[in-house]
């Protein structure tokens, strides 16, 4: 009689055995996508935490210590992190790749314009919803609205802008 640990071996064997090249090819290519897909994650998440950063800096700086309003304190944050993103985007998130390669520089700043537009106004009315309507702090709704955005940043971009 068979052990639970003697099962477990031959089954793994019976699986390392495998012949079936469509199997073992498709469990390579699973295995490199999630591993290209979790370097891109973890890379728009060290960009995605300098734009916090450099968000929160500055509107830091424009509410405390020049008395600006949260509304253009976020509209001027956002539009400098998002030069920022960008750069940062187009050279080490979604590098250049020749063979998948289909929009041009120009096509891309102008899906990268849109898809700011789009994440921007999710984070916005999100932080207006905060602040207006449920008495929130405006420095903690700028901070919960940078993963609204962030979400969609990211999600547009992938799909559309770097495709």
């Amino acid at each position: 009689e068979m052990c639970i640990r003697d099962r477990f071996r031959a089954r793994q064997d019976s699986r390392d055995d495998c012949t079936c090249f469509a199997s073992k090819s498709f469990y390579a290519f699973s295995r490199l996508f999630l591993m290209r897909e979790s370097v891109r994650i973890l890379r728009f998440a060290i960009v995605g935490t300098l734009n916090a950063l450099i968000t929160a800096l500055i509107v830091g700086l424009l509410m405390h210590i020049e008395g600006e309003h949260y509304m253009i304190a976020n509209v001027v944050a956002y539009v400098v992190a998002q030069i920022h993103n960008f750069i940062w985007c187009k050279f080490w998130i979604f590098p250049f790749d020749a063979d998948r390669k289909k929009n041009t520089i120009w096509h891309e700043i102008l899906f990268f314009a849109c898809a700011f537009a789009v994440a921007y106004a999710a984070q916005f009315l999100f932080l207006l919803f905060l602040v207006e309507i449920c008495g929130c702090n405006e420095y903690l709704a700028q901070f919960l609205g940078l993963f609204v955005y962030g979400a969609i940043n990211f999600m547009s971009n992938k799909w559309i802008t770097f495709r």
